[in-house]
């Protein structure tokens, strides 16, 4: 579960707007997006509990996975900026986040994968191994389209961006603001919230298109009546034979000596 201020994700989809001209079609919470990387990293869906840590540079985020989703995500307020004066204090952070996950239950990470600036940060693996007790490896390579070796070095520092963006697909299990008045009007999730609406909508018009035409089959019907027994009284006192089939009319017209008429 999430809660977030309404004011605050307004001011973030405004931000976006304004800087690349484009709606924001989900607005994410905290490390959820660094779980969606597991559908280009297997090694985030192996069994067991495992870590992401996204060290950024003014803010750091642990999502602690389990088979590759999220059941444990918390924003820490220091990153590499206070670096190195503040490692410490990152580190008792780190710490205090994985005793809150064991005292709700979950087991220690086997692993951390470190993400972001930080990553970047020369010794930050072997002080953060040291520290927290737990293997600290580099994000592996997400298997992704051939790119340059400059572009995949960077993709660490990128990774919180990818998951945003993978997040976006049909079957992501990651959270997103943009509900209620905030909806993205051309997204999935503004569809999914009017379905009930929709439904009804089709419902009256499927009743409608339906009842339309029975009622236009019983007027047919009775015009069909109407004319066949015109024809009978008129092909009686025309032809001398009585009939309501129109084949069967012309053939008497035909061949009767009433043609003329």
């Amino acid at each position: 579960a999430v809660a977030a201020r309404t004011e605050d994700v307004r001011e973030r989809i405004e931000l976006v707007r304004t800087a690349v001209s484009a709606e924001a079609e989900k607005v994410a919470a905290g490390g959820f997006p660094l779980a969606a990387l597991s559908v280009v990293i297997p090694e985030l869906r192996e069994a067991g509990t495992i870590g992401v840590l996204d060290i950024a540079e003014t803010r750091s985020e642990l999502a602690i996975l389990r088979n590759g989703e999220a059941v444990f995500v918390r924003t820490l307020d220091r990153g590499t900026h206070a670096f190195p004066d503040g490692a410490p204090a990152l580190v008792r952070d780190i710490r205090q986040s994985l005793a809150a996950f064991r005292v709700a239950g979950g087991e220690a990470p086997v692993r951390i994968y470190l993400t972001g600036l930080g990553a970047s940060a020369e010794g930050a693996i072997a002080y953060l191994q040291s520290e927290l007790g737990i293997e600290i490896v580099e994000l592996p390579t997400p298997q992704l389209e051939p790119m340059p070796e400059e572009r995949l070095a960077a993709l660490p520092r990128f990774a919180k961006a990818l998951g945003l963006a993978l997040s976006l697909l049909p079957r992501s299990k990651t959270l997103n603001l943009r509900k209620g008045p905030l909806a993205y009007e051309r997204g999935y999730a503004f569809l999914r919230d009017k379905i009930p609406v929709l439904s009804g909508l089709a419902a009256v018009i499927v009743g409608s298109f339906f009842f339309s035409a029975w009622a236009e089959l019983k007027s047919l019907d009775r015009q069909r009546d109407t004319l066949q027994e015109a024809l009978a009284l008129l092909s009686k006192d025309v032809l001398g034979e009585e009939t309501r089939d129109p084949d069967r009319a012309m053939e008497l017209l035909s061949r009767g000596p009433a043609a003329a008429d």
